[in-house]
């Protein structure tokens, strides 16, 4: 597979390429970026949420497993995972998968 580099901002649209059992999420699953992150001198990466609300961080050798399809802008800034999940129960990340799929981005 392709390797892919963190060039990656808010609001970067993915699809699963496989599914990841340990956070729930099915292949072909959309995915969106909430956070991109630096630990140390080299270790970069990305998180993303999923349509059924999985969320992970995947390092730079990880994101060989998402297909990345598109940007959309997203009005949300990462504070923690409980802010993430009310966000999520409370609807804005289901608004934004709704918004991808009307844009089609789920069959890319």
């Amino acid at each position: 597979m392709e390797r892919v580099y963190c060039t990656l901002r808010i609001g970067t649209v993915a699809i699963a390429q496989r599914g990841f059992d340990a956070i729930n999420v099915r292949p072909g699953e959309l995915g969106l970026c909430y956070e991109t992150y630096t630990i140390g001198a080299d270790h970069q990466g990305a998180s993303f949420i999923f349509e059924a609300g999985g969320y992970d961080g995947f390092s730079r050798d990880d994101l060989k497993w998402l297909k990345m399809v598109g940007w959309i802008p997203i009005a949300y800034r990462f504070q923690n995972v409980g802010q993430l999940m009310e966000c999520y129960r409370c609807g804005l990340f289901p608004f934004y998968f709704r918004q991808l799929k009307f844009l089609g981005l789920d069959r890319a």
